[in-house]
């Protein structure tokens, strides 16, 4: 084999999806960090699934009680909630105290559409093209059609970059995948999340994060 590509999902952190990596491949290996949680890269989830923001009731916003074990601040920096939406639930809580929002428990949350699992799919598809491998039309036909302009945009950005072997992610001290604020693409990740991005990490099954929510690299 002359040529290894693995995509990686820089935000799953869950404690039993732990990160086997291609070391082994050395000059071979091009690793490549995507936007989005295992299945938003793998594929496999529901075309629309519903994530509720808190994990241990409306009530608990602290550190690590949000869903993707984060704070309500934490979601709300990092786009996973629109900014009007966290500012509503905010000033509700501060205004009516912090049980009136037991009472809309079940719907505080996000619907996550699938759609963005196309992306790595045509990134795949542009390897394997690369390579002179065929793609069975019907099989193209499902993976291309983006309808929304913002996913179209980021998978030409994200694209072009991965054919480059270059990802818009460097990892922390910890290992912990990070866009860098100078780049451009930033902002264009932020815009999509909420909509298309999931938080696996989760407080029930076996779906709890790993330590500090620092996903596990193993080498490969």
């Amino acid at each position: 084999m002359d040529k290894v590509v693995h995509l990686v999902a820089a935000d799953e952190y869950r404690a039993l999806f732990a990160l086997t990596d291609i070391t082994s491949a050395r000059t071979r290996g091009t690793e490549i960090i995507l936007p989005g949680a295992h299945s938003d890269v793998g594929g496999g989830n529901k075309e629309v699934e519903f994530e509720k923001y808190f994990m241990s009731g409306p009530n608990n916003w602290g550190e690590g009680e949000c869903r993707g074990y984060l704070s309500f601040k934490e979601l709300k920096e990092g786009r996973w909630i629109p900014k009007e939406e966290a500012e509503r639930l905010e000033n509700m809580r501060e205004i009516n105290g912090p049980k009136v929002l037991s009472v809309y428990a079940s719907n505080l949350g996000r619907n996550v559409y699938t759609q963005y699992s196309r992306v790595p799919l045509q990134i795949m598809h542009s390897f394997a093209k690369e390579k002179g491998m065929k793609v069975i039309p019907a099989v193209w036909d499902y993976v291309s059609k983006l309808y929304d302009s913002s996913l179209q945009s980021l998978c030409r950005d994200l694209s072009r970059l991965a054919l480059q072997g270059k990802s818009i992610y460097r990892r922390d001290q910890r290992g912990v995948p990070y866009i860098p604020d100078s780049n451009p693409i930033k902002r264009k990740v932020l815009n999509i999340r909420f909509r298309y991005i999931h938080l696996s990490a989760k407080s029930w099954s076996t779906n709890y994060a790993a330590s500090g929510n620092v996903r596990k690299i193993h080498l490969g």
